[in-house]
C-alpha cells in the first residue's frame, strides 16, 4: 500500500491488517545474521560473518524500521482520521535473525506476528467501521499514480540505498 503523508510525500506500507481490535501496520524485513539495534537510533546494523571463517565480517546499515513504521502509522491516522491509539506498529524479521542486544519492543519474528495481533482482545471498531477503514485505505492507495510509485522507489534507493 502506498499513501501520501500529511506533508505530501509518499510512503509504502508492507502489510496492513484491519480488524475490530485495531489497525495493525506490519513492516517486514528480510535481513538475517546479527542485528545491532536501538529503538531510537536512525540506523541499525546488520553483520554477516565471513563465509570462509577467515575474512572479516560484512556490515550493512539500514533505516530503523521502527522509525519507518512510525511514519506509516502516523500517515494512516492522518488518512483515516482515526485515533493513533487504535493503530499498532509491528516489525517482523526472519527467525534466524539474531538481535545482539535483544529484540526491541515492537519487533518480532515472522512467526510471532499472528500472536502479537491476537493478543489484542478489546474491540475498538465495529464490523461496519472495519470495512470502511479497509475501503478508505484501498481508495487512498489508488490515488497514487504510477509516476509517483516509480519516484518513491527511486527516492528511497537514493536516500537509504534500499527499497522500503
Amino acid at each position: 500500500i502506498m499513501l501520501k503523508t500529511n506533508k505530501g510525500i509518499t510512503t509504502q506500507i508492507d502489510h496492513i491488517v484491519v480488524s475490530q481490535y485495531g489497525v495493525f501496520v506490519i513492516e517486514t524485513k528480510n535481513i538475517s545474521g546479527w542485528v545491532f539495534a536501538s529503538e531510537r537510533g536512525r540506523q541499525w546494523t546488520q553483520t554477516l560473518p565471513a563465509w570462509d571463517g577467515f575474512g572479516s565480517a560484512e556490515k550493512y546499515h539500514f533505516q530503523n524500521p521502527l522509525r519507518q513504521n512510525y511514519l506509516h502509522t502516523m500517515t494512516l491516522a492522518y488518512q483515516l482520521r482515526i485515533p493513533k491509539r487504535h493503530i499498532f506498529s509491528l516489525v517482523a524479521f526472519p527467525s534466524d535473525t539474531e538481535f545482539k542486544k535483544g529484540y526491541p519492543q515492537g519487533v518480532y519474528t515472522y512467526g510471532e506476528i499472528p500472536n502479537a495481533i491476537l493478543a489484542h482482545k478489546k474491540p475498538v471498531f465495529d464490523v461496519k467501521t472495519t470495512r470502511s477503514i479497509a475501503n478508505a485505505i484501498q481508495a487512498a492507495d489508488a490515488l497514487i499514480t504510477e509516476d509517483e510509485r516509480r519516484m518513491h522507489v527511486s527516492n528511497v534507493r537514493l536516500v537509504h540505498g534500499q527499497f522500503d
